[in-house]
This record gives C-alpha cells, structure tokens and sequence, in this order.
C-alpha cells in the first residue's frame, strides 16, 4: 500500500466515524408555540417555577386539561431539552418535567398523564388527546 492509498484510508475511516457519531446525536424537540413571543397568557406562576427547571422567559401556555393548564418550555440546564410544565388546580400538585434530546417525557400530574416528545405519538394509544404538536393527554 502506498502512502497515499495508506492516508485516503485513513480519511475515509475519520469520515465514517465522523458520519456514525453524527447519526447518534439528537435533538431536542421544539413545539412550535416556543418560537413565537411570550404573552402574558404564558406566565407560570411564580411558586411553581420555584422548584422548575425551566426558563421562566420561555414559558409558552398550549391547552387546558380538566382543572390543569398545560405550558411547555425550554430547560434552564444545557443538558436538558423540551419541559412541560403541568399547573394544577391545587399548586402544590402541581409539577414540571424535562426531557433529553431525542426522548420521550412522560409524566402523571393530579391523576391525569401527559407525553411530551416528537415522536410520543410512536408509543401513544387512540385515547390520548393532543394538546399540540407533541404534547398529549389522557386521563
């Protein structure tokens, strides 16, 4: 083998490694409703964002749900993705929860169960209702 054969196999070995690692990355999943601007229907109360770990300025409100209104958000920890934060009638039952890149997050909140993720339809049964792209119900 000739060095150049010996250095064309080795680039081509860098570019499929290079290629396998790219294919394994993933995404965080994105509802549409975080690229549009906050409105004041967005607010999470202040003693539920207490305890999340969401950035408070991307709060964005996407349903009702029973007694709970429903808001997704982007996380406040670089290594987290998508959250969805679930206010309950009662705020002490309420919560908040966030997904990692390329998950599903699925969460129980006041008895009802929510999914959270780009592909959460994949797994999801005809009875849970969506809320929004990506974002699911069932009671």
């Amino acid at each position: 083998m000739t060095g150049r054969e010996a250095l064309r196999g080795r680039a081509l070995g860098v570019l499929l490694v290079a290629a396998v690692l790219s294919s394994c990355t993933s995404t965080a999943f994105e509802p549409s409703e975080l690229g549009r601007a906050q409105r004041a229907t967005d607010a999470v109360p202040a003693t539920v964002l207490e305890t999340a770990q969401v950035d408070a300025a991307s709060t964005r409100f996407v349903a009702s749900w029973g007694s709970s209104r429903v808001f997704v958000a982007r996380s406040s920890q670089e290594d987290l993705g998508t959250c969805l934060v679930v206010v309950a009638e009662d705020p002490q039952t309420s919560a908040s929860s966030c997904s990692r890149p390329g998950g599903v997050l699925e969460m129980s909140v006041a008895g009802d169960r929510y999914l959270l993720g780009e592909s959460a339809d994949a797994g999801r049964s005809e009875q849970w209702t969506e809320l929004t792209e990506g974002v699911y119900a069932l009671s």
